[in-house]
């Protein structure tokens, strides 16, 4: 997965050779967001422009391996934070909730936001 602004200067990745095989989630932020990273958050990357953009990848080894690319891009997620904390809180906050990961998760802060709402 790579993370790219406007002037296509490539400020972050996650994937095997950087961040590994397990899941994550990770914070896309703005050059002047100055809010809180909540917990669980294995890394934030801070764009440098208040424009960016996310393309997503996944390797194939041959068709063979395509149920196994279409189970990992079917957990691919990109929310804003606000909601990623709601769905945090949601979870920490039912008796009944099972915790779940998948394999790897974007929150994106509004990047002209400056704040930690």
């Amino acid at each position: 997965m790579v993370k790219v602004i406007h002037n296509t200067f490539n400020y972050g990745y996650i994937g095997t050779r950087t961040t590994g095989t397990e899941p994550g989630d990770y914070l896309v932020v703005g050059p002047d967001w100055k809010g809180e990273v909540p917990a669980g958050i294995k890394a934030v990357f801070r764009s440098g422009t208040l424009f960016s953009g996310v393309f997503y990848r996944t390797q194939l080894f041959g068709p063979e391996d395509m149920p196994n690319v279409v189970k990992i891009q079917s957990g691919y997620q990109s929310m804003p934070l606000p909601w990623f904390r709601k769905l945090a809180f949601a979870i920490r906050s039912s008796p009944h909730a099972q915790m779940f990961s998948v394999p790897h998760q974007i929150y994106v802060q509004e990047l002209d936001a400056g704040t930690s709402q």
